[in-house]
């Protein structure tokens, strides 16, 4: 993977020392909705809690255009991604105020990141990236949270497998087609009704 491009900044600091100040990246692309959304929720929370947002543009830097494929927008502080898709005001500031915190990772493992670049997502085996509250898909947007600091990556329920639907058909239709086991002893069936004879 290729280096980020620096952001330009969009919003200047509110505070007066410019040291104290953190900043906030907004990756967006061109003619998205979400992003437009998220830039105003951002720009909101930058003038009440003090920190600059940053915006780069996806379609302008290859490496961060390949990590993110479709996937906008995508909000990160200190290299770190908090959140991505559709933003909610609240969540938004709740993953900034944990971001800003003292130990944004506290429950994130240290070799997580690297586990994550070998695994792929169990619903739909996208790309998959560690985040303070889970790890998420890039692809199907997923998230896997972590139980005692290890991650639950848990296998997706058969309805929701990718094509699934149509072997979960197959078992359902199989199932009314077979009629019910007898128990030998009484010649009743399982359900107490009597066989015919």
């Amino acid at each position: 993977m290729g280096q980020i491009n620096e952001p330009h900044d969009t919003v200047q600091p509110t505070a007066t020392a410019s040291h104290d100040i953190r900043a906030v990246l907004l990756l967006t692309r061109r003619d998205c909705p979400q992003c437009e959304a998220a830039r105003s929720r951002l720009h909101e929370l930058a003038a009440e809690m003090g920190f600059e947002v940053r915006e780069t543009a996806l379609e302008s830097d290859p490496a961060l255009n390949e990590r993110y494929g479709v996937v906008a927008p995508v909000v990160r502080v200190e290299g770190l991604t908090l959140l991505s898709g559709e933003i909610e005001r609240e969540e938004l500031r709740a993953e900034i105020e944990r971001a800003f915190g003292p130990a944004p990772l506290a429950d994130v493992p240290p070799e997580e990141e690297e586990f994550l670049s070998v695994l792929r997502c169990p619903a739909c085996e996208g790309p998959l990236e560690s985040r303070p509250r889970a790890a998420v898909c890039l692809r199907c947007g997923r998230e896997y949270g972590r139980r005692g600091g290890v991650l639950m990556l848990q296998a997706v329920p058969e309805r929701e497998r990718r094509f699934g639907f149509t072997e979960l058909l197959g078992k359902l239709i199989q199932f009314k087609l077979t009629p019910p086991k007898t128990d030998a002893r009484s010649g009743d069936a399982p359900d107490g009704g009597r066989r015919n004879e």
